[in-house]
């Protein structure tokens, strides 16, 4: 079964951080550089979001018994499909 308050919690960390990066994002051209440390502000926590998104997928894939998936598309492509044919985000968070 999934654990729908682990996955709420994760979504909560990636909505935190998109706001974040938004905050980020007005950050002059000029000072945005490999320098700066919004730059790098930024790589991390687009990183961590992307892990917080991949660990929902994982997660999903486990309790649902989908099997390991041998690639990275094929995963995605076994995720989209259980969640499309189970009536989209709802059939995750209820």
């Amino acid at each position: 079964m999934i654990e729908k308050d682990k996955l709420r919690d994760k979504i909560s960390f990636i909505e935190k951080n998109l706001r974040r990066l938004g905050k980020i994002g007005q950050t002059p051209l000029a000072g945005f550089t490999e320098e700066s440390i919004s730059y790098h502000a930024a790589i991390r926590l687009l990183q961590v979001s992307i892990e917080a998104v991949i660990d929902i997928g994982n997660h999903i894939v486990a309790r649902e018994r989908l099997g390991v998936p041998k690639t990275g598309m094929i995963f995605a492509e076994r995720l989209s499909t259980l969640i499309n044919q189970n009536g989209g985000p709802k059939y995750v968070l209820g």
